[in-house]
């Protein structure tokens, strides 16, 4: 989906891609590239890696089918891998490292967010047909653990999954990721995470079968709130990141997944059946991203 991959990564395969050096000729022979894994890598089942490195206009700068590789366990002796130019049936061995993979995740910053348990202030859930509930450190005192204060005559008696909901924004990373436009799924709920200094994050939360799909968004006041969140949403902004199914308990809990009920003379009327009433969008912060640290 065009996602940004992690610069470094990059960085280190041109930089590898330079300073590769050729040890010796292999086979020329098509028939034999199959063992240094340097066949056609269109093939199907070959081994082979075609790198190709080409302007924006799509013209090739190099281009080379990466065979076999090989690293040295002993002291500091460099790596190895067969390679080919893919219009010659010259292959070789080259010298150097080439950290060249076909796996899109590997490519990727799979971190979404992580922002601990002890900078949340309150949560407030809402999901279709179910009441709102809203979790908040009593006193607004942060060394106090979340509690439930809403619905009115409920309880949670679940303290581990009342600290899970605490730390449902620490170290999310994705599964999967697509532009939100192109996301499946439908809305499940939206949460509302108030944490200190000024910062919120509002988690739009779909289902896929058994898939969990989340979109976030970030809303600022003061200073350091506002460019906190200008830095969230130049990340966030556009895109949609799948996440392991278990983390809806933390991040959408119901009040059941609190260990906890409402009794029947004071529960809140369900919502529409049409769904849920999501948060509104906060005015857009007029911080800079380049202010943030």
């Amino acid at each position: 989906g065009g996602y940004p991959v992690r610069p470094e990564r990059v960085r280190e395969l041109l930089v590898g891609l330079t300073e590769v050096r050729l040890l010796e000729p292999r086979t020329a022979d098509p028939a034999m590239h199959e063992r240094l894994g340097v066949e056609d890598p269109s093939k199907p089942g070959s081994a082979g890696l075609l790198l190709r490195v080409q302007e924006a206009n799509g013209t090739p700068i190099a281009e080379l089918v990466v065979g076999r590789r090989r690293v040295r366990t002993q002291g500091n002796l460099p790596e190895s891998a067969y390679i080919r130019r893919p219009a010659e049936a010259q292959s070789w061995l080259a010298e150097g490292r080439l950290p060249v993979d076909a796996d899109p995740q590997l490519w990727l910053d799979r971190d979404v967010v992580n922002l601990p348990a002890a900078r949340v202030r309150e949560v407030v859930v809402r999901r279709a047909n179910e009441p709102e509930l809203v979790l908040a450190r009593a006193g607004g005192d942060m060394a106090a653990k979340l509690a439930l204060s809403a619905p009115p005559g409920a309880e949670a008696t679940d303290e581990s999954a009342l600290d899970d909901v605490a730390r449902g924004l620490e170290f999310v990373t994705f599964l999967d990721v697509k532009p939100a436009d192109g996301m499946p799924g439908e809305a499940a709920g939206e949460s509302r995470f108030a944490l200190a200094d000024g910062l919120a994050v509002v988690v739009a939360t779909f289902r896929d079968g058994e898939n969990l799909w989340l979109r976030l968004r970030a809303e600022g006041s003061g200073s350091a709130g506002e460019a906190e969140a200008a830095r969230l949403n130049t990340r966030w902004r556009g895109w949609a990141y799948q996440v392991a199914a278990w983390k809806e308990k933390s991040l959408l809990p119901r009040l059941a997944d609190l260990g906890g009920r409402v009794s029947a003379s004071q529960a809140t009327p369900p919502r529409p059946a049409t769904g849920f009433v999501p948060f509104p969008v906060a005015a857009p912060s007029t911080a800079s991203p380049s202010t943030a640290t």
